[in-house]
C-alpha cells in the first residue's frame, strides 16, 4: 500500500490539507483527515518512523521503517483511516501528510 510517487500523478489535491505531525513514543494515526481523502502522501522529515496500515499499532521495532527522506503514499480510504505511526529510535519524529481524492 505504499509506493514513491509523484503527488501530482496520484488525484486531486484537498485545498488546505495538508499537515506536519510529531510521531514520538505513543503510535498515533493521522490527525486531520478530510472526510472526502481517499489517499495521502506522506514524508518522513525528521527521524526514522515505523507504519502499520491496517490499524495494527506498530512499535519501535514492529512495522515498515522509512528512514528520514522517505516518501509513501497511502491508497483508499481503508488505509489512510488505518494509518499508525511510531518513532523508531530516540528522537522524535515529523511527518509531512498531504491529503488527496479523486483516484
Amino acid at each position: 500500500m505504499s509506493m514513491q510517487g509523484t503527488f501530482g500523478e496520484l488525484g486531486t489535491p484537498l485545498a488546505a490539507t495538508a499537515e506536519s505531525i510529531v510521531v514520538s513514543t505513543t503510535a498515533i494515526p493521522l490527525t486531520t483527515i478530510p472526510g472526502n481523502a481517499n489517499g495521502a502522501f506522506v514524508t518522513v522529515e525528521t527521524a526514522s518512523i515505523r507504519v502499520w496500515v491496517d490499524g495494527t499499532t506498530p512499535t519501535a521495532t514492529a512495522g515498515h521503517l522509512y528512514d528520514v527522506g522517505a516518501a509513501f503514499t497511502l491508497l483508499g480510504p481503508m488505509a489512510v483511516r488505518g494509518c499508525k505511526m511510531i518513532r523508531a529510535g530516540g528522537a522524535d519524529a515529523t511527518v509531512r501528510v498531504s491529503y488527496f481524492s479523486g483516484l
